[in-house]
């Protein structure tokens, strides 16, 4: 079963707690337009180290992930994780 792939959102994990929506998007933007940035409220007695990255264009999306090697945050250099968003992937392969 084949699927056309036009993921524009991007998984983003290893987030420093302080980020904020516009920082993250800040960030994402050199890549191409980021049309929103989501960062899910974290559960009590844990932290949100998680976000999603929505760009308006798939290639943006290929471009963050491609240059993910290092991003700086408030002055820190720190690794991010960014893992193509892929329900039918988890849906019908795990």
């Amino acid at each position: 079963m084949t699927f056309p792939l036009q993921v524009k959102t991007i998984y983003v994990k290893n987030l420093p707690e302080n980020a904020s929506k516009e920082k993250i998007k800040e960030i994402f933007e050199k890549h191409g337009e980021v049309t929103k940035v989501v960062l899910p409220p974290a559960k009590d007695g844990h932290k949100r180290d998680f976000g999603f990255v929505h760009f308006a264009e798939r290639s943006s999306a290929l471009k963050a992930v491609k240059g993910s090697e290092k991003y700086e945050f408030d002055g820190n250099v720190f690794s991010l994780f960014i893992i193509y968003h892929y329900l039918w992937n988890l849906v019908f392969f795990v």
